[in-house]
Protein backbone atom coordinates (compact mmCIF):
# COMPACT_ATOMS: atom_id res chain seq x y z
CA UNK A 1 0.00 0.00 0.00
CA UNK A 2 1.47 3.73 -0.97
CA UNK A 3 1.99 5.60 2.38
CA UNK A 4 4.17 8.07 3.07
CA UNK A 5 6.40 7.00 6.13
CA UNK A 6 8.82 9.15 7.87
CA UNK A 7 11.20 11.16 5.90
CA UNK A 8 14.63 10.49 8.60
CA UNK A 9 13.40 6.25 7.49
CA UNK A 10 13.31 6.88 3.78
CA UNK A 11 16.20 8.56 3.55
CA UNK A 12 18.24 5.86 5.65
CA UNK A 13 16.21 3.13 3.40
CA UNK A 14 17.16 5.06 0.36
CA UNK A 15 20.67 3.98 1.03
CA UNK A 16 19.76 0.90 -0.15
CA UNK A 17 18.85 1.09 -3.54
CA UNK A 18 14.71 0.27 -3.64
CA UNK A 19 14.63 -0.15 -0.06
CA UNK A 20 13.31 3.19 0.46
CA UNK A 21 10.58 3.02 -2.59
CA UNK A 22 9.42 -0.44 -1.28
CA UNK A 23 9.27 1.09 2.51
CA UNK A 24 6.80 3.95 0.98
CA UNK A 25 4.82 1.13 -0.91
CA UNK A 26 6.08 1.38 -4.36
CA UNK A 27 7.50 -2.24 -4.29
CA UNK A 28 7.61 -2.86 -8.26
CA UNK A 29 9.50 0.85 -8.59
CA UNK A 30 11.77 -0.60 -5.77
CA UNK A 31 12.45 -4.12 -7.36
CA UNK A 32 13.46 -2.05 -10.77
CA UNK A 33 16.05 -0.63 -9.05
CA UNK A 34 17.21 -3.57 -6.70
CA UNK A 35 17.35 -5.83 -9.54
CA UNK A 36 20.01 -4.35 -11.82
CA UNK A 37 21.71 -3.02 -8.79
CA UNK A 38 22.37 -6.02 -7.24
CA UNK A 39 22.87 -8.05 -10.67
CA UNK A 40 25.40 -5.47 -11.64
CA UNK A 41 27.04 -6.42 -7.97
CA UNK A 42 27.01 -9.96 -8.42
CA UNK A 43 28.35 -9.73 -11.92
CA UNK A 44 30.86 -7.32 -10.86
CA UNK A 45 32.08 -9.63 -8.30
CA UNK A 46 31.95 -12.67 -10.19
CA UNK A 47 33.50 -11.38 -13.15
CA UNK A 48 36.06 -9.18 -11.44
CA UNK A 49 35.10 -6.46 -14.14
CA UNK A 50 35.98 -3.13 -11.65
CA UNK A 51 34.35 -0.96 -14.48
CA UNK A 52 31.05 -2.46 -13.76
CA UNK A 53 31.51 -0.27 -10.36
CA UNK A 54 30.68 2.98 -12.52
CA UNK A 55 27.25 1.12 -13.28
CA UNK A 56 26.43 0.24 -9.83
CA UNK A 57 27.04 3.97 -8.72
CA UNK A 58 25.02 5.83 -11.28
CA UNK A 59 21.82 2.90 -10.27
CA UNK A 60 22.49 3.99 -6.74
CA UNK A 61 22.61 7.68 -7.32
CA UNK A 62 19.68 7.27 -9.48
CA UNK A 63 17.69 4.99 -6.87
CA UNK A 64 18.83 7.31 -4.03
CA UNK A 65 17.87 10.92 -5.13
CA UNK A 66 14.33 9.32 -7.47
CA UNK A 67 13.54 8.00 -3.46
CA UNK A 68 14.28 11.24 -1.82
CA UNK A 69 12.70 12.97 -4.61
CA UNK A 70 9.91 10.94 -4.92
CA UNK A 71 9.39 11.19 -0.86
CA UNK A 72 9.60 14.94 -0.52
CA UNK A 73 6.87 15.52 -3.15
CA UNK A 74 3.62 17.31 -1.77
CA UNK A 75 0.54 14.72 -0.67
CA UNK A 76 -1.07 15.59 -4.17
CA UNK A 77 1.39 14.64 -6.30
CA UNK A 78 2.59 11.98 -3.87
CA UNK A 79 -0.87 9.87 -4.63
CA UNK A 80 -1.28 10.16 -7.52
CA UNK A 81 1.78 8.44 -8.79
CA UNK A 82 1.42 4.72 -9.81
CA UNK A 83 4.01 1.92 -8.80
CA UNK A 84 5.05 0.78 -12.26
CA UNK A 85 7.89 -0.86 -13.02
CA UNK A 86 10.72 0.54 -15.07
CA UNK A 87 11.08 -1.80 -17.87
CA UNK A 88 8.39 -4.44 -18.45
CA UNK A 89 9.09 -7.93 -19.47
CA UNK A 90 7.36 -6.97 -22.56
CA UNK A 91 10.34 -4.70 -22.84
CA UNK A 92 13.11 -6.95 -22.26
CA UNK A 93 11.42 -9.79 -24.90
CA UNK A 94 11.35 -6.92 -27.32
CA UNK A 95 15.05 -6.55 -26.79
CA UNK A 96 16.22 -10.16 -27.10
CA UNK A 97 13.33 -11.44 -29.83
CA UNK A 98 13.37 -7.97 -31.58
CA UNK A 99 16.17 -7.17 -34.50
CA UNK A 100 18.79 -9.53 -35.31
CA UNK A 101 21.53 -7.75 -33.36
CA UNK A 102 19.66 -8.29 -29.82
CA UNK A 103 19.21 -12.14 -31.20
CA UNK A 104 22.97 -12.28 -31.61
CA UNK A 105 23.67 -10.46 -28.09
CA UNK A 106 21.35 -12.45 -26.18
CA UNK A 107 22.24 -15.52 -27.65
CA UNK A 108 25.88 -15.28 -27.23
CA UNK A 109 25.30 -14.36 -23.62
CA UNK A 110 23.27 -17.49 -22.96
CA UNK A 111 26.19 -19.38 -24.59
CA UNK A 112 28.67 -18.45 -22.56
CA UNK A 113 27.01 -18.51 -19.44
CA UNK A 114 26.04 -22.00 -20.28
CA UNK A 115 29.64 -22.87 -20.98
CA UNK A 116 31.34 -21.30 -18.01
CA UNK A 117 28.03 -23.24 -15.91
CA UNK A 118 29.52 -26.44 -17.43
CA UNK A 119 33.10 -25.40 -17.03
CA UNK A 120 31.90 -25.02 -13.21
CA UNK A 121 30.24 -28.05 -12.34
CA UNK A 122 31.67 -30.28 -15.17
CA UNK A 123 34.94 -29.70 -16.15
CA UNK A 124 36.71 -29.02 -13.05
CA UNK A 125 35.34 -32.09 -11.44
CA UNK A 126 36.68 -34.22 -13.69
CA UNK A 127 40.44 -32.50 -14.26
CA UNK A 128 40.65 -32.77 -10.40
CA UNK A 129 40.22 -36.76 -10.92
CA UNK A 130 43.04 -36.55 -13.02
CA UNK A 131 45.37 -36.01 -10.27
CA UNK A 132 46.86 -32.71 -12.14
CA UNK A 133 49.96 -30.93 -11.15
CA UNK A 134 50.10 -28.22 -9.12
CA UNK A 135 52.23 -26.07 -12.10
CA UNK A 136 48.62 -27.37 -14.46
CA UNK A 137 45.92 -26.14 -11.77
CA UNK A 138 47.73 -22.95 -11.34
CA UNK A 139 47.81 -22.87 -15.76
CA UNK A 140 43.81 -24.23 -15.51
CA UNK A 141 43.34 -21.46 -12.00
CA UNK A 142 44.51 -18.60 -14.33
CA UNK A 143 42.43 -19.21 -17.69
CA UNK A 144 39.37 -19.59 -15.40
CA UNK A 145 39.97 -16.16 -13.93
CA UNK A 146 40.86 -14.44 -17.21
CA UNK A 147 38.38 -15.78 -19.90
CA UNK A 148 34.94 -14.30 -17.81
CA UNK A 149 37.18 -11.21 -18.18
CA UNK A 150 38.09 -11.49 -21.99
CA UNK A 151 34.66 -12.66 -23.09
CA UNK A 152 32.90 -9.55 -21.36
CA UNK A 153 35.68 -7.50 -22.37
CA UNK A 154 34.94 -8.25 -26.11
CA UNK A 155 31.38 -8.34 -25.62
CA UNK A 156 31.18 -4.82 -24.37
CA UNK A 157 33.50 -3.69 -27.26
CA UNK A 158 31.37 -5.32 -29.88
CA UNK A 159 28.57 -3.41 -28.56
CA UNK A 160 30.38 -0.02 -28.65
CA UNK A 161 31.64 -1.08 -32.22
CA UNK A 162 27.77 -1.64 -33.07
CA UNK A 163 26.84 1.43 -31.65
CA UNK A 164 29.42 3.32 -33.83
CA UNK A 165 28.65 1.50 -36.56
CA UNK A 166 25.06 1.58 -36.07
CA UNK A 167 24.70 5.48 -36.06
CA UNK A 168 26.75 5.80 -39.08
CA UNK A 169 24.62 2.85 -41.20
CA UNK A 170 21.67 5.11 -40.02
CA UNK A 171 22.87 8.52 -41.83
CA UNK A 172 24.03 6.72 -44.75
CA UNK A 173 20.29 4.98 -44.98
CA UNK A 174 18.76 8.69 -44.94
CA UNK A 175 21.50 9.96 -47.17
CA UNK A 176 20.49 7.49 -49.36
CA UNK A 177 16.43 7.69 -49.28
CA UNK A 178 17.41 11.50 -49.70
CA UNK A 179 19.17 10.61 -52.71
CA UNK A 180 15.98 8.46 -54.17
CA UNK A 181 13.90 11.16 -53.32
CA UNK A 182 15.23 13.85 -55.33
CA UNK A 183 15.79 11.11 -58.12
CA UNK A 184 11.99 10.31 -57.89
CA UNK A 185 11.92 14.34 -58.11
CA UNK A 186 13.85 14.87 -61.05
CA UNK A 187 12.09 12.04 -62.41
CA UNK A 188 8.56 13.23 -62.36
CA UNK A 189 9.85 16.55 -63.47
CA UNK A 190 11.50 14.91 -66.76
CA UNK A 191 8.33 13.27 -67.42
CA UNK A 192 6.08 16.56 -67.00
CA UNK A 193 7.52 17.75 -69.44
CA UNK A 194 8.12 15.20 -71.88
CA UNK A 195 3.91 15.14 -72.01
CA UNK A 196 2.40 17.04 -74.93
Amino acid sequence: MIKKRSRFLTVMFAVVPGAGHMWNGFMKRGLSLAAPFFGLWFLADWLNISGLNILMTVVWFYAFFDCINMRFQDDQDFYVMRDDYLFSMGDVMHFTMGNRCNKLITGIVMIAMGLWILWQNVAISILYGLGLSDRMWQIIRGIEHTVPQVVAAVIIMWIGWRLIRGNQGKERTIRDEEKERAQDVEFVQVDDHARP
